[in-house]
């Protein structure tokens, strides 16, 4: 029988080619598409059909600790679209390296800026880039 692995120091979220680091403890990277793939729809009569959607849109959710020195990183990308109004876009990769699972987003951006809170604990800065086409490689196992 062959033991399988998850090391969440293995997985590895780059966006614009530089690797992100400081991940708050829980879920660090998620990744989610706006639409179901498939959708069925039913008429009058019970006969059924199957929507295939092409919306490949979504969002790649990075959760850091605020002391993390890649929200400084993540806040040098956001600012060119603020200040000029103009969409900045960048790549985001994020790979389990201890397992199969590659996701690809070719041109994304910061959707808002994370919301900033202090408390006695540290905290964490939730970061949301969206896209307009998420490339699922490969969703594996380890």
């Amino acid at each position: 029988m062959t033991v399988r692995t998850y090391s969440p120091k293995r997985v590895v979220c780059s966006v614009q080619g530089v690797p992100i680091s400081g991940f708050a403890d829980g879920t660090f990277v998620e990744v989610d598409r706006a639409e179901d793939l498939v959708t069925k729809d039913v008429g009058a009569d019970g006969e059924v059909g199957a929507v295939i959607s092409a919306d490949r849109s979504g969002t790649i959710t990075v959760t850091l600790q605020a002391v993390s020195a890649s929200n400084d990183f993540l806040s040098g990308l956001m600012l060119p679209t603020e200040l000029t109004g103009l969409l900045y876009t960048f790549p985001v990769q994020v790979v389990d390296a201890s397992g199969r699972t590659v996701v690809i987003a070719p041109e994304c951006w910061v959707k808002k800026a994370p919301k900033v809170d202090f408390a006695k604990d540290k905290g964490t800065r939730q970061w949301v880039l969206e896209t307009g086409n998420i490339k699922w490689d490969v969703i594996g196992g380890n």
